[in-house]
């Protein structure tokens, strides 16, 4: 992805890119690693001697100085996983953003039109299914601690390279897979208090918190999103947990005037 958002201007490089424009120490440490260096013996000196944590500090300093922070509008978070994430340089959010809050909403849903562009060439087909603002999947006060664009990538073949209309064909390193969890999820429970043989259709993850704290005989705070699976809890449960509730409250009296 950070071609393609290079390439469409919303992420700048610390250089053109080229051999020549790039950092001589750059140049030198890359020449070590690709012609004195093979990649078997590279490998194995990485995986038996160097530690992950060693690895991912070099990871996260070879990212943080692969980008102008001071230019850039927007990057993809670093994932393994089968989705992207897109994150704005907010100016009253990260300390080197450079764009306006009153910008944001209109910057995602264009960087959003323009991911929805790109083509698979070996298919011919999109390769993103959508991409979406993440204010259109969430709210709340803690929103903008969230990526703030979710890419879901096409599922009808390996991605290998990506191309725009505006600058044509780009490849990288990573083979883009074709398979992903299934969008539609599925709920297993057992044990006390569970109905067996339960049908929860159309039950929702934010609805997990609340059963649990249900289930726990918790209370459940009226602002918590998702609603109890009712459906999912022995009926017995349910009566003696009313009951209790009903024991509980306090008796209201009310002294009238003659």
């Amino acid at each position: 992805m950070q071609p393609v958002l290079e390439k469409l201007g919303y992420q700048v490089a610390p250089y053109s890119g080229d051999a020549d424009s790039a950092p001589q120490s750059k140049r030198v440490s890359e020449w070590v690693k690709d012609r004195l260096i093979p990649n078997a013996a590279r490998r194995f000196i990485n995986e038996r001697f160097v530690p992950q944590s060693s690895h991912d500090a070099a990871f996260s300093l070879q990212f943080n100085n692969g980008i102008d922070w001071q230019k850039t509008k927007a990057f993809f978070i670093p994932t393994e996983h089968f989705q992207r994430l897109g994150r704005i340089i907010l100016h009253v959010r990260e300390p080197e953003g450079i764009v306006p809050l009153a910008d944001y909403d209109a910057l995602c849903r264009e960087i959003c039109h323009e991911l929805e562009q790109l083509v698979n060439p070996d298919t011919g087909n999109k390769a993103v299914k959508q991409a979406v603002p993440i204010t259109d999947i969430y709210a709340g006060d803690n929103l903008y601690d969230l990526p703030d664009i979710v890419i879901q990538w096409a599922e009808d073949g390996l991605i290998h390279r990506l191309h725009h209309p505006k600058f044509g064909v780009v490849s990288g390193h990573d083979v883009i897979r074709k398979a992903q969890h299934s969008e539609d999820g599925f709920v297993i429970a057992a044990g006390k208090n569970i109905q067996p043989g339960a049908d929860v259709a159309g039950a929702s993850t934010m609805d997990l918190a609340p059963t649990l704290l249900y289930l726990l005989d918790q209370a459940v705070p009226k602002e918590l999103d998702g609603r109890v699976l009712l459906e999912m809890v022995d009926p017995s449960f349910q009566q003696d947990r009313s009951l209790k509730q009903s024991a509980e409250s306090p008796v209201v009296t009310q002294k009238v005037a003659l």
